[in-house]
C-alpha cells in the first residue's frame, strides 16, 4: 500500500512539473518567434537595399518556418506563439511594403524593427520570470497535492 501511495505521489509531482515546463516552453517559443521576426526584418531591409527579389518571395524565404506562414499578403502564425497585436503589426507591414522606393521601404522596416525590438524585450523579460514562476509553482502544487493525499 505504501508503494502505491509513493508511486501516485511521484506521478502527481511529475505531472505538475511537466505542466510548469510546458508553460515555460510556450513562453520560450514566443520569445524565439519574435527573435526570428526581428532578424528577418533586419535581413529584409538589407535584401530590399540590394534589390534581391520580389517582396512575396522575400517574405516566404526570410520569415516562413514551422511556426510562421505567409500567403495572400498575410502572415499566418498560431496565437500560441505570438500575440494578436504583434500579428496585426506584422500584417500591417506586409500590406505597407511595396508602395515606396527602396529607401522609403527600409525606413518603414526600421520603424517596425523598433516596434518588434520592444516586443522582443518584453518577451525576454516575461520568459525569464515565467520560467522561474511556473517551475516553482508547479513543484509547489505537486508537493501540496502529495501532502493532501498522504
Amino acid at each position: 500500500m505504501i508503494y502505491l501511495k509513493l508511486a501516485g505521489s511521484l506521478i502527481t509531482i511529475f505531472a505538475c512539473l511537466q505542466f510548469g515546463v510546458y508553460k515555460s516552453y510556450n513562453s520560450k517559443k514566443k520569445r524565439d518567434v519574435l527573435q526570428k521576426i526581428n532578424l528577418a526584418l533586419e535581413t529584409l531591409s538589407i535584401e530590399i537595399r540590394l534589390k534581391r527579389g520580389e517582396l512575396n518571395s522575400l517574405f516566404i524565404r526570410l520569415f516562413c518556418d514551422e511556426h510562421i506562414g505567409f500567403s495572400d499578403n498575410r502572415f499566418v502564425i498560431s496565437q500560441r506563439y505570438i500575440e494578436k497585436e504583434q500579428l496585426e503589426k506584422l500584417n500591417e507591414l506586409a500590406m505597407t511594403l511595396g508602395k515606396s522606393d527602396a529607401e522609403g521601404e527600409c525606413e518603414i522596416i526600421a520603424i517596425y524593427r523598433s516596434v518588434f525590438s520592444d516586443f522582443l524585450s518584453e518577451a525576454e523579460k516575461k520568459y525569464a520570470s515565467d520560467r522561474k514562476l511556473w517551475n516553482t509553482l508547479s513543484l509547489g502544487a505537486g508537493l501540496t497535492i502529495v501532502l493532501l493525499l498522504v
